[in-house]
């Protein structure tokens, strides 16, 4: 969001909304109640642009002591984000294509606690990779030596084509696009 709001005139001012899903997102473009939205997955509108932003891979990290466990195969405690959205849909095919184990998991619908529980060495979590490089400052915290099949969450930036400020939005987007 910082990196936005710098981007923006002085006369304009940066209101984030939150939504659980793409077509919350779309829907609140089109009735000009947002003027951009930051999302993830496939979803399209037609009068809606939709530019990538940026692509991370799903990674395993946790505890050292807990990584170097499922590594060599041991059972893992899982802290999965649940939610509806795109992002739980792409870590349902990170489980499913790595045939990873779906019986020991805790589902959790908050990715900030989620980050505090693999802190404290809860369990292990399948996070994206801009949250595992939060993570994996800490020493403690270390990623799967596992050879994955990798999926990747792409963000997109969506502006309405009829917006107002289309022209501006465009030249925000292009320069969050280079940070």
């Amino acid at each position: 969001m910082s990196a936005i709001q710098k981007y923006l005139p002085e006369n304009r001012k940066l209101n984030v909304q939150t939504y659980s899903n793409s077509h919350q997102i779309f829907q609140a473009l089109l009735d000009d109640q947002i003027d951009l939205g930051i999302m993830s997955g496939s979803y399209t509108q037609k009068g809606v642009l939709k530019l990538p932003l940026r692509s991370d891979k799903l990674m395993i990290v946790g505890q050292r002591e807990l990584i170097e466990k499922f590594d060599k195969g041991e059972e893992s405690l899982f802290l999965l984000y649940h939610m509806t959205s795109s992002y739980h849909n792409f870590l349902k095919e990170f489980i499913k294509i790595n045939q990873l184990p779906t019986q020991h998991h805790i589902s959790i619908d908050n990715l900030s606690l989620i980050e505090h529980e693999a802190l404290k060495g809860t369990g292990i979590t399948i996070v994206s990779q801009d949250i595992a490089e939060r993570l994996l400052e800490n020493p403690n915290i270390i990623s799967s030596s596992k050879k994955l099949k990798d999926i990747f969450i792409k963000t997109y930036a969506i502006v309405k084509m009829e917006n107002k400020h289309y022209q501006d939005l465009l030249t925000i987007i292009q320069k969050l696009k280079k940070s």
